[in-house]
C-alpha cells in the first residue's frame, strides 16, 4: 500500500526502519529505565494502552 500511494501525489513517511540522526533526550532515556526498573519490559496491547484510549 505504502508503494502505491509513493507513487501517486500522496506524501508518504516510511516509519518502517531507521535510525535517528540526534542522541535520545536524557529524560527519555531516564523514563526508559525506569519502566524497564518496574517491569514494564512487554509489548503494549495491540488495542493501545487503557491510560491512553478515549473513553
Amino acid at each position: 500500500m505504502a508503494r502505491e500511494l509513493a507513487k501517486s501525489d500522496k506524501d508518504v513517511i516510511n516509519l518502517a526502519v531507521g535510525e535517528p540522526d540526534f542522541p535520545t533526550p536524557e529524560n527519555i532515556r531516564l523514563a526508559a529505565i525506569c519502566a524497564i526498573n518496574e517491569g514494564f519490559t512487554k509489548y503494549t496491547p495491540a488495542e493501545g494502552c487503557p491510560n491512553f484510549l478515549k473513553p
